[in-house]
């Protein structure tokens, strides 16, 4: 007689509760043997990184040159992958003068040489593939000018997973011989202790060290401390006595039991996965509405890897928040599409901190991962969102209407630039160490974004001049014309190290007086660098801007 379902579901909660009572009495005697440890610490274990960090911490020791300029540890790995792992192809990468990078173009780590390329996947935390993510990569790389043949993947799993089929797209057969699973456990711990601390010179102390508490980290992911010994054997009587696996016979039926349980482990696991799943989906739709309800002007970008999106023009990709690899949340300004919005424009998150980080079209800041965090994400989107179209496109468009206007001037010619889309400058002197000249910008009032307009003379550091001695040059000539009153006033000490003696402000919505003031400061400038200022005192080594924008 088949049994209902209800004797099936009864004896499933059984199950369940066993397995559940199980974990706790093992946590309860985990942190009993713990405390039994003589004090230890290990710092990489108290900062709880993440694959990102792996590979920050990877990228450390294969930049590591000796005192001949050698690339030591690159080499001692790709030795290591010819010899251990058998992988012929790598012997035939000749290290020369290598770039190594981290998280450009979201590769974990990738080395770029003359002759050759390496994408090394890091998945140190068991991140999923992404959609034709290696594939992806290898194109990016071709697209660099490197030749199929000369492209090598290194995937760092925790152990010996291999990538989703997907991930390969249709490269997998052709990149046979240049594809090593240098699994963390299998090969990079035991490359780390046998082959680079032992050859680690005693004066590279702080490179010693540092491999020393990696590779102690690394053990300690893999059970494989001394000092936790006499733990992990309690651990294993607790299981062998609970599971009964010593009334067993054979280690076949031993390993039976355990796989039994681990199956029965799986499955709550997943159903615990499903349910957390569908608490922070419903978490989630309950922002969504938020952003609809906050900002029905914007349409969404509609990116299914995202949380929460908005495109503030038509053509643009917009604001996003999404949860990385690593499973931290991020707010992301991504502008690759964006033709009606210049891309330094974005940068001036940057610049005031806001978005902290930034990899050529996208600038993002990075939050933990718990919920309780989500909060301070949204209010960072929303600030992104509010500022870039309510302040910095319009102060982006009425500064570029300025800079039209001044270039048409042929007393100016087209020397002024912008800086981030923002700033409006010119510079005098550049190829000398008395470089000066003239920026300004809107800033936003309560009800206006272009409701003041500052402008300021600034001074640079230029050859072996600090800001401040270029500023000696000028400042007598500069204070008699504009003296120290009202609205005048010298900044000497601004975190850039710059030297900047602010003008009256503007109201901004005086076009007239904005050109006219900067007609004046321009004219006073030009005939006073080249009073001060003549070929005497160019200097023997000077090191002008590479363009205005890019060191303003």
């Amino acid at each position: 007689m088949q049994e209902s379902s209800l004797e099936i579901c009864s004896e499933i909660s059984n199950e369940c509760e066993k397995l559940l009572k199980l974990v706790d009495e093992f946590s309860k005697i985990r942190t009993r043997e713990l405390l039994k440890i003589p004090y230890y610490v290990n710092i990489i274990d108290e900062l709880h990184i993440n694959e990102n960090a792996h590979s920050r911490i990877l990228l450390k020791f294969l930049e590591f040159r000796n005192q001949k300029g050698e690339y030591e540890i690159l080499q001692s790995l790709l030795d290591y992958i010819s010899s251990q792992c058998r992988k012929d192809s790598f012997k035939d990468i000749q290290i020369q003068k290598p770039k190594i990078t981290q998280e450009i173009e979201r590769i974990d780590l990738w080395i770029k040489d003359k002759d050759y390329a390496i994408i090394f996947e890091n998945k140190a935390c068991g991140a999923d593939d992404q959609d034709a993510q290696i594939s992806r990569y290898i194109e990016k790389t071709k697209s660099k000018g490197y030749k199929e043949e000369n492209i090598y993947i290194i995937y760092l799993p925790p152990e010996s997973k291999e990538p989703a089929l997907q991930s390969w797209g249709t490269y997998k057969v052709d990149f046979e011989n240049r594809y090593i699973n240098f699994s963390f456990k299998e090969y990079v711990l035991p490359w780390l202790k046998s082959d680079v601390i032992p050859n680690v010179k005693q004066k590279d102390v702080y490179l010693y060290t540092a491999l020393v508490q990696y590779v102690d980290y690394l053990e300690g992911i893999y059970l494989l401390r001394n000092n936790q010994k006499n733990m992990n054997m309690e651990l294993e009587k607790f299981l062998i006595e609970h599971l009964k696996i010593d009334e067993k016979s054979g280690e076949i039926e031993k390993e039976r039991v355990l796989d039994e349980n681990i199956k029965n482990f799986d499955v709550i696991l997943t159903q615990m996965k499903s349910l957390k799943d569908k608490i922070k989906n419903e978490f989630f739709e309950k922002y969504k509405n938020k952003v609809k309800s906050d900002y029905p002007s914007f349409r969404p970008c509609e990116h299914q890897n995202y949380l929460l999106d908005v495109t503030i023009d038509n053509d643009g990709e917009g604001i996003i928040i999404g949860i990385g690899d690593n499973g931290q949340f991020f707010c992301q300004a991504e502008y690759e599409s964006h033709k009606n919005i210049d891309n330094t424009l974005l940068m001036r998150f940057k610049d005031e901190n806001i978005l902290t980080l930034n990899n050529r079209n996208q600038i993002w800041k990075y939050f933990p991962n718990n919920l309780d965090e989500f909060d301070s994400v949204y209010e960072l989107f929303k600030s992104v969102v509010e500022k870039l179209d309510k302040e910095y496109i319009q102060q982006g468009k009425q500064i570029q209407d300025i800079l039209t206007e001044l270039n048409e001037s042929k007393k100016n010619e087209d020397k002024w630039w912008l800086y981030n889309g923002l700033d409006l400058g010119i510079s005098f002197n550049d190829d000398t160490e008395t470089r000066i000249g003239i920026e300004s910008e809107f800033e936003a009032t309560p009800d206006n974004p272009t409701g003041i307009f500052k402008i300021n003379i600034t001074t640079w550091a230029v050859g072996s001049s600090t800001p401040q001695k270029c500023w000696e040059y000028y400042e007598k000539e500069i204070l008699k014309k504009y003296p120290v009153t009202d609205g005048y006033s010298l900044d000497t000490k601004a975190s850039n190290g710059r030297v900047y003696y602010h003008m009256p402000t503007i109201n901004g919505e005086n076009r007239k007086e904005i050109i006219s003031k900067l007609d004046e400061y321009y004219k006073f400038i030009e005939d006073l660098t080249k009073r001060i200022c003549n070929p005497p005192c160019s200097t023997s080594s000077p090191t002008p801007p590479s363009s205005p924008a890019s060191n303003p």
